[in-house]
């Protein structure tokens, strides 16, 4: 074609295009890479690098993964797991050709399984859709159906057959299994953490290239004295014993299931996530990722299906995440989240056939109640929801720029039987006294920059501390250290310990606290006092009573304050050369270092859709090399029209 129709094409289309006539061949060789990607974690850093095996078999540069993820059980109308375990494993086969390309589409750079496919050719074929259409897959060993699990066996099996796969992030072992103990296959948590660390020694020893991962509850489940859940760690409840006896989840993480390298956490905890992220940071310095979170589209406040609220509430969660993500941001603890989940199940609750709600009460959903069949992105034919086009918008290049910042917030907080921090109408923390562990004083330090999310939080018991000059001066010297400017909210649950005024030891914290602005701290009830401050600047508001008190800020917004690296400007990609070499057409194009790119093709250029030949090329220089030999795009035949465009960016 010569080139001023070419320039006219690419002119037209707003796409840079470049065509070329082609013998008909197949070579072969330039399909999915039959060599591991590789990805690991280094200690005391909160990231996963990731080194993607090329189409050519090199690896690409190292990188920090930020995970785009969704959990992934495909189902039908009919499939019943329980009864056909195997018939629901066939789901996957019926349905990953459909949603693998809407999942691409979204955005969404990761996927999670619950249950494996098997290892036979069917399943690599799963594999190596996913490799094409650039999106990792975190493979569990220890269930091969739904209705088994802690399978010793299928873990050897699953790691030998599936770990040379380019498109594998890592390996994982279970499912919240600290409150279910693998359904039941175990009697207490401590044996159950003795199999998790056995599946991850035995995954990282039969394969070097791959993280093993785990998929725990909540961090913090103290219902009650019940041993079969567990307290985040001793701090939060002094008063328990450290024998074995009671539960921890900062044990299960550095002593019986250290070989771990990546954990996620389930969290259903409201329109926020609260302080579990900083739960986290205070117990490991191991990688997180939310393993799931989300609302489900069915509302009981007005009895029928309500999208706009499960989309502004998962988003919500999403755009607080962001600014705490490890692979950007320098302070930063997680390393990404997976969305409950891809479609609608209707197995779950009642006949297969039908669409049912549930009547099972979770106060971590905006009506209260846990519709299981209806958390699907989205629906069982496959019909996207609100929330899917909400994500969308935020997982795609420059997503970030849409998250709507409050340059004007208004903080609350409330002293009681529950200390209570809202920001902008959002519960941050609620949390009281003794099993709670909020018993004392509780503090939460806004994230100034974004207006939208707390930045820090932190608990001292000092009730059970009381007298203590050692911890009291411990509180103190946290009050004094934090930095000059900080927006602080402070609250006391239960009981302070601190009274009566007059004692020494209690001095230290006092004179902290009036330093922040406080005027009622001495004079407070020991069961009720807030504040909330600015550092350095003032108080804003106190009570020494139950009542809320509120402020509004006026503030800084700065949403790349705490970047590792602000990204460069995307440019759009530019062919600027093509060659056939046995059949094997070889396009380069001017990239940029970390951008990922997508390359689509179609056989004429003025008619028919797009398809995409491969998604998730990642640049390692200014110049990028991609290879047809027919593998992803079917027999070469004539004149074909290729088109690049950058959609991502990755932190080196």
């Amino acid at each position: 074609m010569e080139a001023r129709h070419m320039r006219l094409i690419s002119k037209l289309i707003s796409v840079i295009l470049f065509a070329s006539l082609i013998a008909t061949a197949w070579a072969g060789s330039y399909g999915v890479p039959n060599l591991p990607s590789r990805t690991y974690t280094q200690s005391g850093d909160r990231r996963i690098f990731v080194q993607k095996r090329k189409q050519d078999c090199s690896l690409s540069q190292p990188y920090a993964l930020v995970i785009k993820g969704i959990n992934w059980a495909p189902a039908s109308v009919g499939t019943d797991p329980a009864s056909n375990p195997l018939g629901y494993r066939q789901e996957f086969f019926n349905w990953y050709s459909n949603d693998i390309p809407m999942m691409a589409k979204m955005g969404i750079n990761t996927v999670r399984l619950y249950h494996d496919m098997g290892t036979n050719s069917q399943a690599q074929a799963v594999l190596d859709m996913f490799y094409r259409y650039g999106i990792w897959v975190i493979m569990p060993v220890d269930s091969p159906y739904a209705n088994s699990v802690a399978n010793s066996n299928n873990v050897v099996a699953v790691v030998s057959a599936l770990k040379y796969h380019p498109a594998i992030l890592g390996f994982a072992v279970g499912n919240e299994w600290d409150i279910n103990y693998y359904y039941n296959t175990f009697t207490n948590l401590r044996t159950s953490a003795g199999f998790t660390e056995w599946a991850a020694e035995t995954i990282k020893f039969m394969d070097t290239n791959h993280v093993a991962m785990s998929f725990y509850g909540d961090p913090h489940i103290p219902l009650g004295d019940n041993p079969t859940y567990h307290y985040l760690d001793p701090q939060i409840a002094p008063w328990q014993p450290t024998d074995g006896s009671i539960n921890f989840t900062s044990t299960v993480v550095s002593n019986w299931a250290p070989s771990v390298d990546v954990w996620a956490l389930q969290l259903y905890r409201g329109w926020t996530f609260t302080d579990a992220l900083s739960q986290w940071a205070q117990i490991s310095m191991k990688p997180l990722i939310v393993g799931e979170y989300g609302a489900d589209s069915y509302s009981h406040t007005t009895a029928g299906e309500n999208q706009l609220v499960q989309a502004t509430f998962d988003q919500g969660l999403w755009d607080q995440s962001v600014f705490d993500l490890s692979p950007e941001r320098t302070n930063g603890i997680l390393s990404g989240l997976l969305g409950f989940e891809w479609n609608d199940e209707w197995w779950k609750n009642g006949s297969p056939s039908t669409h049912n709600i549930s009547s099972e009460i979770n106060g971590g959903q905006p009506d209260g109640y846990n519709d299981e069949e209806w958390f699907g992105f989205v629906d069982i034919s496959r019909h996207p929801k609100t929330v899917y086009t909400n994500l969308q918008s935020r997982f795609q290049l420059n997503g970030q720029q849409g998250i709507p910042l409050a340059t004007n917030p208004v903080l609350a907080a409330t002293s009681g039987n529950l200390a209570i921090f809202t920001v902008n109408g959002k519960t941050f923390y609620a949390r009281g006294g003794g099993n709670e562990g909020a018993r004392g004083f509780n503090i939460a330090i806004l994230d100034a920059r974004t207006g939208i999310r707390i930045k820090e939080f932190q608990h001292f018991d000092t009730w059970y501390y009381q007298g203590n000059a050692a911890y009291l001066q411990s509180v103190a010297n946290y009050l004094n250290g934090i930095a000059e400017g900080s927006v602080v909210m402070l609250a006391i649950a239960d009981n302070s310990g601190l009274f009566p005024q007059w004692n020494t030891q209690n001095q230290p914290v006092y004179a902290a606290l009036e330093a922040m602005g406080s005027t009622q701290i001495r004079t407070a009830p020991a069961t009720n006092w807030a504040m909330i401050t600015q550092k350095g600047v003032g108080k804003l508001a106190e009570t020494s009573s139950a009542s809320t008190i509120t402020a509004t800020l006026s503030l800084a917004i700065d949403p790349n304050y705490g970047r590792r690296q602000i990204p460069p400007t995307a440019q759009a990609a530019v062919i600027t050369g093509i060659r056939q070499t046995a059949g094997d057409v070889t396009m380069t194009f001017q990239s940029q270092d970390g951008f990922v790119y997508q390359i689509d093709y179609r056989n004429n250029v003025w008619a028919g859709d797009w398809q995409v030949a491969q998604r998730g090329v990642i640049a390692d220089g200014v110049s990028t090399s991609w290879t047809d030999d027919g593998s992803f795009t079917g027999i070469l035949s004539g004149q074909r029209f290729y088109r690049v465009a950058v959609i991502d960016v990755v932190n080196r």
